[in-house]
């Protein structure tokens, strides 16, 4: 029976704003995905259920049914200690999370912190590249005083700062030019702030990865979250997919791999860009104001004057804010950028997971960065002759071991990536890293990726805001 209408006289609802907290993640992705068919409020619907309830709405809804949105709302924040910096660049590979890194510029690292993979140990390798990793970070600690020396006069104290803070900057200057030294194998920690879903998927990527650092992860990874969200990691296995594809695609490119001559004399090439750009976005930037098609809202705007269509690229952020960001409508073009960067600044960059990432692997074939602080502190001979001999041991490793290899690499090394990003995300990405506080390698490198987009499209790249390079 229909149940009857409510009295006109009724008190209005009342608008409610909560969190819930204290209970599992898996009861709280249930109570969020009960609300689309029981009328009840939040906190009624998660006072009714168990774990054991929960567990069986999740085999029903999301096994049985594939319902796998209800398991984003099932959250875990993930501690990860002494893993290797390689590793977290893996882990961090997985878009739809949250991962806080330790900083390179405020840590100073200890001479032994260093993952010894287990195939390199037990092979002919083993004693040069303990020695290697040995040797980097014996240099890098005991540089950090005389680089702090060296730079303190360069250091910028504002009146007032204490002595203690002042001296936080210099050693943080000293760390950003030291950095370079560190080898991938670094162990460092992350935190990581993951869904379900995503999490289950992460875990299968690792246990599918031809690294055993990267396999053991994932086997933890599953071991503890299955103690928090036992239902939703049920299809976190190896993958043969991930697993046998990647061999395929390197027989594919053997023969373009032997053929194809280095080209490192640049940092950003544009490689693929929309020739309308401009006219998309104004297009889009209209569209939302209007009955019109999108097709005809376009066919309008190509038939504007240049002056017309920047009068509208004007107005859109004539009123913009100190923190406001553009809109929805800069998403509607695309950049793809191929890059070749030190592996210490794709650290920083690849934090801007909205981009499509390609990467290749980390190696010694593209050369080094040297930074100036090295050369005008007096390390310049020590470090190139530690340089060269990363590369000859990652050559020699690579000819038995070429997936523990990069383990020897430093971070002063450089790699190749490929970057898709819409212009709204490059907004974002120029001027928080082209900021005076941020390091100079990924400074210049998003200088050069406006100085691309300026080069095409000078009308768009005007609305970028940026800091320029002192």
């Amino acid at each position: 029976m229909a149940s009857a209408p409510p009295s006109s006289e009724a008190a209005p609802f009342v608008r409610r704003i909560y969190t819930l907290h204290g209970l599992p993640p898996e009861v709280i992705a249930v109570a969020f995905a009960k609300t689309s068919r029981v009328p009840h409020a939040f906190d009624e619907i998660a006072a009714e259920l168990s774990e054991e309830e929960s567990s069986r709405f999740h085999e029903k809804w999301v096994i049985g049914y594939g319902h796998a949105s209800v398991a984003e709302h099932a959250v875990l924040h993930i501690a990860l200690e002494n893993v290797s910096i390689l590793a977290t660049k893996v882990i961090e590979d997985n878009r739809l999370a949250s991962y806080t890194e330790q900083s390179t510029r405020y840590q100073v690292y200890r001479r032994d912190r260093f993952f010894r993979p287990p195939a390199v140990m037990a092979s002919r390798h083993a004693e040069r590249f303990v020695a290697l990793c040995q040797a980097l970070m014996s240099h890098y600690w005991e540089w950090v005083e005389p680089m702090m020396a060296h730079l303190a006069p360069t250091v910028e104290r504002p009146e007032g700062m204490s002595g203690r803070l002042w001296e936080t900057r210099v050693r943080a200057a000293a760390c950003d030019a030291l950095r370079y030294l560190l080898p991938t194998a670094t162990q460092t920690n992350l935190g990581w702030t993951v869904n379900a879903r995503v999490l289950e998927r992460a875990i299968t990527k690792l246990r599918s990865h031809p690294l055993e650092e990267m396999r053991a992860i994932g086997e933890s990874l599953r071991e503890v979250a299955t103690e928090r969200v036992p239902t939703l990691l049920r299809y976190a296995d190896p993958s043969e997919f991930l697993q046998r594809t990647p061999a395929l695609m390197r027989e594919h490119s053997l023969a373009l791999t032997e053929s194809a001559p280095l080209d490192d004399q640049w940092d950003v090439r544009l490689v693929h860009f929309d020739p309308d750009a401009e006219e998309r976005v104004v297009a889009a930037l209209l569209y939302e104001h209007t009955r019109a098609s999108y097709e005809e809202t376009l066919r309008r705007v190509r038939a504007m004057s240049p002056e017309e269509r920047n009068r509208v690229l004007d107005d859109a952020v004539r009123h913009r804010g100190q923190h406001d960001q553009v809109g929805r409508a800069w998403e509607t073009t695309t950049y793809t950028f191929d890059t070749l960067m030190d592996y210490g600044a794709f650290r920083d960059l690849q934090r801007h997971r909205l981009a499509t990432q390609i990467n290749q692997p980390i190696s010694a074939a593209h050369g080094y960065l040297t930074p100036p602080e090295i050369v005008s502190g007096g390390f310049e001979n020590e470090y190139r002759r530690l340089m060269d001999e990363a590369r000859e041991v990652h050559d020699a490793m690579a000819e038995d071991l070429p997936s523990e290899a990069p383990y020897t690499v430093p971070l002063a090394y450089r790699k190749r990536t490929l970057f898709t990003m819409n212009l709204r995300e490059l907004h974002h990405m120029i001027q928080l890293r082209t900021g005076p506080q941020g390091h100079p390698s990924y400074r210049l490198l998003s200088h050069r990726l406006l100085e691309e987009i300026r080069r095409v499209h000078p009308a768009l790249a005007a609305q970028i805001r940026h800091t320029p390079m002192n």
